[in-house]
């Protein structure tokens, strides 16, 4: 797992892209977050006659989480809920999501050490997948 810079953490599975979704949905229940939805971009845009590696964004939510930090300041909500990406490029097939903590900078008023809690969750769910 590394930090690409202060906004996105990035980790390389070592498994297929399909192995890769199933074992982060199963480590998202595992770990008590909500999924809203996964979205297969692949298909969505092959549907408009455009060709991309496989890409699904998967949707996860917490709701004590998310809760917490729309009482600090509701215009969080225009970051939620929070996203896992799974792709396949040249490398192998990957996860990446945006680090919550970097939030902080973005709106007054919010607990960074909340923030820092939700991301280190979410490492610890992306983690579980290799």
């Amino acid at each position: 797992m590394r930090n690409m810079n202060e906004y996105i953490t990035e980790i390389k599975t070592g498994k297929s892209f399909d192995d890769t979704v199933v074992s982060l949905l199963k480590s998202i229940d595992k770990n008590g977050w909500a999924i809203f939805q996964v979205i297969d971009l692949r298909d969505r845009l092959a549907a408009k006659d455009f060709s991309i590696r496989p890409l699904k964004i998967i949707e996860i939510c917490k709701a004590s989480h998310a809760s917490k930090l729309l009482s600090q300041n509701s215009l969080i909500a225009a970051c939620m809920p929070c996203r896992l990406a799974v792709f396949e490029d040249d490398e192998g097939v990957k996860i990446i999501s945006m680090n919550p903590s970097a939030m902080s900078n973005l709106f007054d008023g919010i607990d960074n050490s909340l923030l820092k809690i939700i991301q280190s969750e979410m490492n610890e769910i992306m983690r579980a997948v290799r």
